[in-house]
Parts: structure tokens; C-alpha cells; sequence
């Protein structure tokens, strides 16, 4: 769980947001928020329409805050269950990683499991 909670730190655009209203819209909240927007435009120009000559990404590249967005949004309501959809079975995480078939008596051998480590 660990690395899950640290991903909150990967969502830039979402935080930036956050910072900006909880600064109740102060200066610094505006150039926090333009800064991080404008890396996170630039990067995904940089890939999609320079290094990929993605012609969608070009007409496309005005969604990526909204991506991101709903990227913070799914990553959130991660956060509420112990339960995954995984290859087409209902799992529950145990304690220490473990998946376990919801409806079934055995817990999911991986390779986590045998390792006697968590999920990454």
C-alpha cells in the first residue's frame, strides 16, 4: 500500500489544482498551477507530436489536463476497496499482497506470494 499512497505525488496537475484553491487563488497558487500545466502540456507535445509525429496527438493535446484529471480521480477511488478485477475474476488483496479469489477457498499463488514480499 506504500507505493500506492506515494503515486499521489505523480499526480502534478490534479495537486496543482488543489494547491490552487486551498491558496484561495493567492498569486503563488496561479504560478504553481501555470507551471505545472505548461510542463505537463510541453511533455506531451514533446512525445505525441515531435518524437511520435502523432497527428492525433496534436489535434488531441488540449485533453491532457482533463487525462489527468480523471487519472487522479480513478487513483482515488482506488483508494476506497480491497478489491480488484484482474483477467476476468473478482479478487480480494489480503494482508501482505495476497490475492484471493472471491468465491473460491484458495489463495492466488504469485509470484509475490512465493517471494514472501509485497506488490510492487
Amino acid at each position: 500500500p506504500g507505493g500506492y499512497w506515494g503515486l499521489f505525488f505523480t499526480h502534478g496537475t490534479a495537486l496543482s489544482l488543489g494547491f490552487l484553491l486551498f491558496s484561495h487563488e493567492s498569486g503563488l497558487g496561479w504560478i504553481v498551477l501555470s507551471l505545472v500545466w505548461t510542463v505537463r502540456l510541453f511533455t506531451g507535445w514533446l512525445l505525441g507530436v515531435w518524437y511520435l509525429k502523432d497527428k492525433v496527438a496534436t489535434r488531441l493535446l488540449w485533453l491532457v489536463p482533463l487525462r489527468d484529471l480523471l487519472s487522479f480521480g480513478l487513483w482515488s477511488y482506488g483508494l476506497l476497496g480491497n478489491q480488484v478485477w484482474w483477467r476476468g475474476q473478482k479478487f480480494r488483496i489480503l494482508k501482505g499482497g495476497t490475492l484471493f479469489p472471491i468465491g473460491s477457498g484458495q489463495p492466488l499463488e504469485t509470484t509475490f506470494a512465493k517471494a514472501g514480499s509485497s506488490l510492487p
